[in-house]
């Protein structure tokens, strides 16, 4: 039953956990909309190792190989250079900026942050793939 109505509805949202071959631990996750939203999430002792691009590399391929999106796109606060330049190094050019865009958190003393928008298209993304 359960099947037959994913068929009929399908998935929205497809999460996948990041889990490190080598020991089976998980690290982060990650998550691809069929709006071509993409996100990811890694533990801090996992940045800078390869492995958020990694995940963006696979979830970009499955986004637009298996659910055959048109365009891709990602987020990140304006102070998250890593992030950013990740999104780069995929392929991702920066669309936009949204101007006090999201919420304050309790680890921040500032109030609003801004947020960059990165996108990248099917076509381009094939093309960088040759």
């Amino acid at each position: 039953m359960a099947i037959s109505e994913a068929e009929k509805n399908p998935v929205y949202h497809h999460h996948y956990a990041a889990i490190l071959k080598s020991t089976g631990k998980l690290i982060g996750g990650c998550r691809v909309s069929r709006d071509g939203s993409l996100c990811w999430l890694l533990h801090p002792d996992y940045w800078k190792r390869g492995f958020g691009a990694e995940i963006g590399k696979e979830m970009m391929r499955f986004g637009f190989v298996e659910l055959d999106l048109h365009r891709i796109f990602a987020s990140c606060d304006t102070e998250n250079a890593n992030s950013y330049r990740l999104m780069e190094r995929l392929g991702m050019r920066h669309e936009g900026t949204f101007l006090e865009y999201r919420p304050p958190n309790k680890l921040s003393d500032k109030k609003y942050s801004d947020t960059l928008i990165y996108a990248i298209l099917k076509d381009e993304w094939e093309t960088q793939m040759k």
